[in-house]
């Protein structure tokens, strides 16, 4: 029975596999950079009967992104066919192509599209992984100040999702502890489990340990939403939980502050045109 259970929590923070894939988007339209930043407070931590246990938040219905393989070929933007006849026509490379028309590309390359054609739709590439290094100038701020202790950055691509149904993005530790309950699951969340066989199971937690999940949304404003996880071990050996979870309307190209006594959560969103990945 115990077998069971652990395999069914593994099952339950494994979280949704999601692939990369593309979007159409006109060159005016943006896709998102979602860059994460956690750090940890080096604080002395309490007793665990002094405290009481945050809620461990489900990540069943997060969504699990990826590296793309050094051996598959999707490129960041993907222009459409006859965009790319035009082009290659047009390259310097083709000798059937005169000094004349040249001239005339010239030209062109000032007129604007008039206000009754359709405009020109790419194929944007999204929900891939850029970056899982713990490096940056917010990252090394932190490093050198000796109150914090950065944990994670994770980098991704990806659009806006609904505001009433966002999708959340895993943000985790190497290691992430499956600490739900699916006798108790509701909704999204579950409460701790209140029993000491549980907690003596061969699970193994690490101090200053994260799970966390992060969604983008988008309705009459962009949204950020935050859930997070945060573990920590006392010199009794004593595993403590802290959670967090946050919403806010946010500004672009600006790092947002998700605050925690004991842990903090940066993130900043940059919006990336389809014109400027051609």
């Amino acid at each position: 029975m115990k077998k069971f259970v652990i395999n069914s929590l593994l099952f339950l923070l494994a979280g949704a596999a999601w692939g990369q894939n593309y979007i159409k988007r006109t060159a005016e339209e943006p896709v998102y950079d979602v860059e994460v930043i956690v750090f940890g407070h080096n604080l002395t931590q309490p007793s665990a009967d002094s405290i009481q246990q945050a809620t461990v938040f489900d990540q069943q219905q997060t969504v699990d992104i990826n590296f793309i393989s050094a051996d598959e070929d999707w490129p960041t933007i993907k222009m459409p066919p006859d965009k790319q006849a035009g082009e290659s026509a047009q390259s310097p490379n083709n000798p059937d192509v005169s000094q004349e028309a040249s001239q005339e590309a010239a030209q062109k390359s000032t007129w604007q599209v008039p206000l009754n054609e359709q405009p020109v739709i790419y194929e944007v590439l999204v929900w891939y992984l850029k970056s899982r290094q713990l490096i940056g100038s917010v990252v090394n701020l932190l490093d050198n100040n000796p109150k914090y202790k950065p944990l994670i950055r994770q980098l991704w691509r990806q659009p806006t999702t609904p505001f009433n149904k966002p999708l959340y993005v895993k943000v985790n530790s190497a290691q992430s502890p499956p600490l739900t309950d699916p006798a108790t699951s509701e909704n999204t969340t579950q409460a701790w489990p209140d029993s000491k066989d549980f907690l003596a199971q061969p699970i193994e937690i690490q101090d200053f340990q994260v799970a966390g999940q992060v969604a983008l949304s988008q309705g009459r404003f962009i949204h950020l939403h935050t859930k997070f996880n945060y573990y920590r071990i006392n010199q009794n050996q004593e595993v403590l939980i802290y959670g967090s979870k946050q919403q806010r309307q946010i500004k672009l190209d600006q790092w947002q502050y998700f605050d925690h006594p004991q842990f903090g959560v940066l993130v900043k969103v940059t919006p990336v045109k389809a014109e400027e990945l051609l």
